[in-house]
Order: structure tokens, then sequence, then C-alpha cells
């Protein structure tokens, strides 16, 4: 009997673990509701989830509120599973639509009572409401000393009503919404919005992004572009020149900050003329000016071309043409001003022949005032002609100042050019020295620390010419490189591209092209360069004109040290504007400059008539 026993429990045994077998179901913790139950089916959960305004509904993400590992995808016809859930749970179910960024849906949360085993649950339908498209934000436009007024097209659609500005501040990572309510009742154009932020910080660059905020509080996503601004303060001065009709070849600044000197050349070729005027800075006034004179051998002019160059100029011919390059500036070693003007000159009866030189005039008992008649009296210049060319042309001469002692030129006799070295001697030029031969074209050239920088801005090369070794290099630099400004005390120098819409820089020691900052701003012009702390030459800041976009714009320079060698190091990041920013420097700048005491930004253009413009400069740190 007792063996019969044994041979049922026994038999019951295998009968229970066959059965466990069969189901596939093991033993689980009961007080896991997420664990499968060993003696329940397990549930499901599904549904329909719609994108509103949307044919096709798939990327939907679905999950459960709570518990990890049970989620799942929309097809296209919005239909989803959640499948092996344990019944006798409260679960909250989640639909999410996060497949583009630049949309905003509302989420959905629905609730589902216990799940009896092995139950398949079906939930109603539901649709994700969209939030407003992103507004397209059009421009940011400084209305005020502390005031920026963005605009953007108004919403089409008819549940919009009301818009969010956010902005951030330099190079913030986070977009803050501003207490200001949008837009403004009184847009000027039809379909265009507008809102005046207020109450921010001068020297200062902000971005800006617009949302849309429909009828029930659902708010879009960021637009897509944002836009920049630099809230600069108005030119502190805006004067307009005498001579409105002539063209202003270049702009110069004293050494003590205290006067402008522009170069003007008549468009009349009847009457063709140039005129230097000085101008007192502080007053806005012009004080002076003297006419261009020629060059006349009876007045101790020269020419100085190399040995092996015979140039025969005439003496008493009539000029047919003469062109100007844009002056420079220099204190010689008994410390008088200087100013330096190449030019082109063509005779009558030489038509095909352009002689080129170099003309100076001493600045140091300033310039006299007009006559009575209100014409410019002759000035005192001293010429020297260096070379000449069997073309048909109007460039001037390319030359740059090396040093107080030192003229170096681009000289070429007929279509040979090669680079010289002159001696200044008493304002004229002497004792021609070759250097090297010219391997492209020249555009522009500067001198620092004994090396000669040049640039073609049709080949796009860089030139570097050692002095002490006569050893030269060239290498590719920015597309249609238009200007170079020596960055003083560091053994860097900025160009800018014209073709690229670059800033490269140079470290002038190792003739290498070492950096490149894409600009937002296209057609940068000229540039200039000033230290902003004496006491830390590190630190400089680039100016950069934008004719096409009647821009300026500012970027901080820092010199790579021990602690923040290159490469990087960034060497340049935007000091106070970038982007969109309106400066009014008018559609055509000819000259920037920086006075030397750092006080004052100078930019002339010449969009309707000739406007001088005084921008007043403040450090960054301040």
């Amino acid at each position: 009997m007792l063996h019969s026993k044994l041979l049922a429990v026994a038999t019951l045994l295998v009968t229970l673990l066959i059965a466990g077998c069969e189901t596939g179901v093991a033993p689980s913790n009961p007080f896991d509701p997420e664990a499968p139950s060993a003696t329940r089916e397990s549930a499901s959960i599904t549904g329909t989830i719609y994108l509103e305004g949307r044919t096709a509904h798939g990327g939907i993400q679905v999950r459960l509120d709570g518990y990890s590992g049970n989620s799942a995808t929309t097809t296209t016809d919005g239909s989803f599973t959640l499948a092996n859930l344990n019944s006798g749970v409260d679960y909250m179910v989640v639909a999410e639509y996060t497949q583009e960024p630049n949309l905003e849906f509302e989420s959905a949360r629905i609730a589902v009572p216990s799940l009896n085993p092995g139950e398949a649950h079906s939930l109603e339908p539901a649709t994700l409401i969209r939030a407003p498209f992103p507004p397209i934000v059009l421009d940011a436009v400084k209305s005020g000393d502390d005031a920026i007024t963005v605009f953007w097209s108004k919403s089409e659609e008819e549940d919009v009503a009301s818009y969010q500005v956010h902005f951030r501040e330099g190079n913030s990572s986070f977009y803050t919404p501003h207490p200001t309510s949008c837009p403004d009742e009184n847009s000027e154009v039809e379909g265009i919005l507008s809102c005046e932020i207020s109450g921010l910080l001068p020297y200062e660059q902000y971005s800006f992004k617009v949302t849309a905020i429909d009828d029930t509080g659902l708010e879009s996503a960021y637009s897509v572009e944002d836009v920049f601004q630099f809230l600069y303060p108005d030119p502190a001065s805006v004067m307009y020149l005498a001579e409105q009709d002539n063209q202003p070849l270049g702009l110069l600044t004293s050494a003590d900050s205290s006067q402008a000197y522009t170069l003007t050349r008549s468009f009349a070729v009847e009457s063709e003329k140039a005129i230097l005027w000085q101008i007192d800075i502080e007053n806005e006034i012009e004080t002076g000016c003297v006419q261009f004179t020629s060059y006349a051998p009876g007045n101790g002019d020269t020419s100085s071309a190399p040995s092996n160059t015979l140039i025969d100029i005439p003496s008493e011919s009539v000029i047919l043409q003469q062109t100007y390059g844009a002056p420079q500036l220099m204190n010689d070693a008994e410390g008088a001003s200087i100013v330096w003007v190449p030019y082109v000159v063509t005779y009558l009866d030489q038509p095909g022949t352009q002689f080129s030189g170099i003309a100076s005039l001493d600045l140091s008992s300033g310039l006299p005032a007009k006559t009575a008649e209100d014409t410019c009296q002759n000035g005192a210049w001293k010429h020297t002609i260096v070379s000449y060319q069997s073309t048909i042309g109007n460039e001037a001469l390319k030359f740059t100042l090396a040093g107080s002692e030192n003229i170096i030129t681009q000289t070429c006799f007929n279509v040979e050019c090669g680079m010289y070295r002159y001696d200044i001697v008493d304002q004229r030029l002497e004792n021609p020295e070759f250097l090297w031969e010219v391997p492209f074209e020249l555009s522009q050239l500067a001198f620092s620390n004994e090396t000669l920088i040049a640039i073609s801005n049709r080949t796009n090369q860089l030139f570097l010419g050692e002095m002490s070794t006569l050893e030269a290099s060239t290498s590719t630099t920015v597309g249609g490189p238009e200007s170079i400004s020596v960055i003083a005390d560091t053994g860097y120098a900025a160009i800018t591209g014209v073709g690229s819409n670059e800033i490269a820089i140079i470290d002038i020691d190792k003739g290498l092209d070492v950096f490149r900052l894409p600009l937002q701003v296209d057609s940068p012009t000229l540039a200039a360069v000033r230290i902003l702390n004496e006491d830390n030459n590190t630190t400089a800041a680039l100016y950069v004109t934008h004719q096409e976009a009647q821009a300026l714009t500012m970027y901080a320079f820092n010199q790579p040290t021990a602690e923040t060698p290159s490469p990087g190091h960034r060497y340049l990041t935007p000091l106070r504007c970038t982007g969109s920013c309106r400066i009014a420097v008018g559609d055509d700048p000819k000259g920037l400059t920086v006075s030397p005491d750092g006080s004052r930004v100078l930019i002339l253009n010449i969009d309707i008539s000739n406007r001088l413009l005084q921008l007043s400069q403040t450090s960054p740190n301040q």
C-alpha cells in the first residue's frame, strides 16, 4: 500500500513538471509587477495614434510610463501593440512624436486599468495635436541705445494667438524668453511682425529666435534660423567732406590722434586733380588742404631707377592722365609726419607709356587753409619716378614703408617686375637695391619685423620675403585677398579675402597661414588692427568693413601662449558684432582706421557723398 502511495505522488510531480515545461512559464518573483506570472497568461495593449494634419502616422514612440523595456513604434497607419504585460497592474501609456525636431506635437497620456490575464486591451484612437509651425525670422535691427527690433513673418495658421521672442547674450548656449509682449501692434509692412526688445547692454552681441503659440497654449519649436545683432552705439559724429563729388583714396590719422587726412581725386578728366585734406577730429571741421602737384625736375624732383634701366621722362610734355593710390603716413627719424602717395602719370606725347612715381609731403606744420577764392593751394610735394610700363592702365605703384628710412616697391619695366628697396633721403628715394623677382602680380604690400608681406588678389597667393637673408616663400591664402593688416607687436598679420569671405591669420616668422575664420557677412573689403590694452599685447581687435552689407564687424585676436598654444587655440573670436549687424557705415566704405590712442574708429564712405563717421571705441572689458 505504501509503495502505491509513493508511486502516485511521484507520478503527480512528473505530471506537474511536464506541464510547466509545456507552458514555458518559469517561477517568478510575485512582488515584481514586470515579471511574468507563473500562473497567469500575459496581457497586451493595442491601439492607434494619429498625427494631426498627416496622412502617414508612423514613427510615434509608445511606451509604458515607469516601466522599462516595454515600448513600440507606430506603423504608417498609426497602430501599435505593447505585448507581454502583467495582469492586475494599472498602466499609463505615453505617446510622443520627436522625429522632426523643428515641429512640436503634444504628447498623449492614456490611463489603462488593471488587465485581466490574457486580455488584449484596445485603446480608443488618439490624436497628437500639432503645435504651430515655427515662425520665419527675417532680421534684427538696432532700434535704440538699449534696444533691438526683431522682425518675422506672420503665421498663416488661424489658431496662432501670440508669439514669444527668445534671446541669448554673447556665446551663451541657452535662449531665454524675453518678457516683452509681442508682437508690436503697428507693423509698417503687411504680413511682417516685429517686437522691440529693450533693456539690452551696449557692446554686446545678441541672437534671437521666435516661437508661435496657439490658442490652447501649445508653443512651436524655435524658428529654424536665428538672427544676430550687435548693440553698438550710434556714430559719435557724422560729417561731410567739402569735396563731396570726388573719390576718396584713403584715410589716415596723425600720431597724436587729433587730425585725420584723406586724399580725394576728381572724377572729371578735363579738370583731373587730387587734393589732400586735413580734418580736425575733435571739432569735426576741415582745417586745411593742398593740391597734388606733378613731377617737375626744376623743383628738385628726380628719377631713381635701377642702374640697368634708363627712364627718359618728358620734362615739358602735357599730362594726359594721372592716377593715384592709397596714401600712407609715417614719422621720420626726426619725428616729422610725412604722407606718401603713389601715382601713375601718362604724358600726351607718350600715351603708350606709364611712369610710376611716389610723392611725399611734410605735414608737421599743418596744411594751409583755403584761399579767399575758396581753392586749395599747391603743396610742397617731392617726387621720385621709379619705373615705367609700356602699357595703358590705371594701377598706381605698389609700395610699403619699411621703417622710417626705407620704402619697398614693386617696380616694373615693361613686363618684368621685381621688388626693390629704396633709401629715403630728403623725402625722395635713392639707391635702389634689388630684392626679389615678383612671382605674380601683387595687389597689396605690408612690412613687419623685417619681413615683406604681399598678396595677389588674382592668384590668391601670399608672398613673404625676409630682408636679412633675402629668402622668400609663396603659398596659397584666402580666396580674393583684399587687404593686409599687421597686428602690432605680435608677429602676426591678418588678411581678408573677398572671394572666400574669410580672415586668415599669418604667422610672419614661420611664413604660415595658421588660422582661418569664415565670416557671416559678405565682401570684407578693409581691415584695421589696434592693440586694446598696452599692458597686454596679446590681445588686439580686427575691424572689418563689408561693402555690400554696409556693416562693420569686429574680432578679438589672441596671440598663442604656452598655456594656449596652436593648434587647438582659436586665434580669432567674434568680439562685438557678427551675423546681420547693421552699423551704419554707408554703401561704399573706402577708408577705415583706428586712431593711435584707440579712442575712435573712423570710416569714410562715398554712398551718396563723402561722409566721415566717428565711432567711439570702448574696451570689451568695460
